[in-house]
């Protein structure tokens, strides 16, 4: 344990085997292993609660009772009770679960004992060998990482903690009960009814991303008939000094963005339109299209030729230049700038109207003023309920003529926690107040969700993912 880390899965495993050999051997006193397993458990979680939250704890101990519990049957059923009963705790943590785990799982410690451990042991004692053996390694683990190209990876989403609960429970009651028959017919009926409520959900909602200094919004309709989102988010780079560099590449665009989707059963996306071309904007495209499918791209006209924004693209992904007027595939969104062909920078954002049962919603990037009067000069009678206020509130956009014509009901804000930028500026907070307009902004409240089935409600997602309703 001290030498090849202190993993919840290896303090389990050392501590049970320890206090078996204390108990039975030394103190010859006659123990059960679940016994021995429950102190070991009660231990760890009150030296360190927290660690109930992690998945290899979770699953450590769960596998564990199972293993403890099915001493008796077949490699091959234990193999197969052994994947039922992780598939919860992978849900739910995950959102997405690998088929292929059942039948590799039945091979997967052939593989290491015949092949793994071998040629570990012989390339590290034996130089003549080295080589040898690295190939044999190399070519394992090149297996592995092109049968994870497959597409057997199933998006099921994130179920209710007491599905979760519910499903284990049944699936170990199911090893001592009677009528399996019925267990079996309950737990089914519990998994699909569970996937139909993530992947049909009854109401509409709009999402504005907490993604820091950046924007990123997703619009989605009932049933996931259509799935949308504006700009992805990024982080700007600037020079820092080593220490300040965060050792993980992961980008929020993952950890925020792709970890919601997947929650909600969402492994593709219908369009994903991009505003313009700046990092805070863009910057995250890779990183989502990675592990989501992107099945159109729209951008404002000119844009598609801007090289910088296109050495972003990994993927062969069709690229749609859009300008005022241009007819989008998707319901309720209406194209109101750019006016003439740019190169994707500020004054060429790409400006929509999204028309959400009888709610207008006012998306704009990061036009300047100028651009916006040119809107309001075309669209005299445009009126919004959810504006979006422009360049992150800053002082560049968001003009009086706007907010005198469209009386917004509430006006958004995505802004990073005290950014550089000073965003929003006190002009802009002051022209709302002035007309008394209420705003809600990210850096604040964190993510912002409005949904809309039976009725309408604002939820506000702080960073500890505690909701509030409004």
């Amino acid at each position: 344990m001290i030498i090849a880390g202190q993993s919840p899965s290896l303090i389990r495993a050392v501590l049970m085997v320890e206090l078996t050999i204390f108990l039975r051997d030394i103190l010859h006193y006659p123990v059960h292993s679940l016994t021995i397993w429950a102190v070991v458990l009660s231990g760890n979680l009150l030296w360190s609660p927290f660690q109930v939250q992690m998945l290899g704890f979770e699953l450590s101990y769960l596998l564990t009772m199972v293993l403890l519990l099915s001493q008796e049957i077949s490699s091959l059923r234990l193999g197969v009770r052994l994947n039922l009963v992780s598939f919860p705790l992978l849900v739910w943590h995950t959102f997405q679960w690998n088929w292929l785990t059942i039948p590799l799982s039945l091979v997967v410690m052939p593989v290491f004992q015949v092949l793994i451990l071998p040629s570990t042991i012989v390339g590290s004692i034996w130089p003549g060998g080295f080589n040898g053996c690295e190939e044999i390694l190399k070519g394992i683990s090149a297996v592995w990482e092109s049968m994870a190209k497959w597409p057997t990876t199933i998006t099921y989403g994130k179920p209710a903690l007491i599905t979760v609960i519910g499903m284990i429970s049944m699936l170990l009651y199911h090893q001592v009960a009677v009528r399996k028959k019925i267990v079996k017919i309950l737990l089914m009926s519990m998994l699909l009814l569970n996937y139909g409520i993530i992947h049909f959900p009854l109401s509409d909602e709009v999402v504005y991303f907490d993604i820091g200094q950046g924007d990123a919004t997703l619009l989605r309709q009932r049933f996931n008939r259509q799935v949308v989102l504006i700009d992805t988010g990024g982080q700007v780079s600037f020079n820092r000094e080593r220490w300040r560099q965060r050792a993980s590449r992961r980008t929020n665009g993952e950890t925020i963005i792709v970890n919601y989707l997947l929650s909600q059963g969402i492994d593709h996306l219908d369009g994903l339109l991009l505003t313009h071309q700046d990092t805070d904007h863009t910057g995250n495209m890779p990183s989502i299209m990675w592990r989501i499918a992107v099945r159109e791209i729209y951008v404002p006209w000119g844009m598609e030729h801007n090289q910088h924004f296109r050495n972003k693209i990994q993927e062969p992904t069709t690229i749609h230049p859009v300008v005022a007027g241009s007819k989008l595939p998707f319901r309720g969104m209406t194209v109101l700038h750019p006016i003439q062909k740019g190169m994707g920078k500020n004054e060429d954002s790409m400006v929509l109207v999204y028309n959400w049962q009888q709610r207008w919603f006012f998306f704009s990037g990061d036009l300047d003023q100028a651009g916006e009067k040119a809107i309001l000069h075309q669209n005299p009678d445009l009126k919004i309920d959810y504006l979006k206020l422009g360049h992150h509130g800053s002082k560049t956009a968001t003009s009086i003529e706007l907010l005198r014509q469209v009386e917004p009901r509430i006006a958004i804000i995505s802004a990073g926690r005290n950014n550089r930028y000073h965003h929003p500026s006190e002009e802009t907070i002051t022209k709302l107040n002035e007309r008394k307009i209420p705003f809600m902004n990210t850096a604040e409240v964190g993510m912002i969700k409005i949904k809309k089935g039976w009725h309408e409600e604002i939820m506000t997602f702080s960073p500890n993912e505690q909701a509030e309703h409004k």
